[in-house]
């Protein structure tokens, strides 16, 4: 029997489709560019959102959504990735969809109850215009 989980679309973000699958893109709040910075300081510059097969969740303790945040605090926690690692990666278009990814709460460390998947084809970031900055 499969997590029961709340998903959730936050007004910012949107739908499309890629290859007759759903892809979220998920906007990156001014709140939370602001919580982004403590790991990335130039994440104004590259990140304005991300496309995931998957919509946000709300964490089952804290009932925080989804965040890219979530993925950051991640993979430092677990020193999967270093900051570099994240900062040139997130700058490169993506061939191929990595493994879904089971990420934990950045607010109450809640590990979330899916595993959720980058969208394949293109870059899952999309880069902030320049001239809104």
């Amino acid at each position: 029997m499969g997590t029961k989980v709340d998903s959730l679309l936050l007004p910012q973000d949107e739908t499309l489709s890629l290859e007759g699958k759903p892809v979220y893109m998920w906007a990156i709040t001014q709140d939370e560019e602001e919580r982004l910075k403590k790991y990335i300081p130039e994440i104004t510059k590259i990140l304005s959102g991300t496309y995931l097969y998957n919509q946000r969740v709300k964490c089952n303790n804290c009932k925080k959504p989804t965040e890219f945040i979530d993925f950051v605090y991640t993979a430092l926690k677990s020193k999967i990735h270093t900051i570099d690692f994240i900062i040139a990666d997130l700058k490169k278009p993506k061939a191929s969809s990595p493994p879904p990814h089971y990420v934990d709460c950045s607010k109450c460390h809640t590990q979330y109850p899916i595993a959720f998947g980058w969208a394949t084809g293109h870059s899952f970031v999309w880069q902030k215009d320049p001239d809104t900055d």
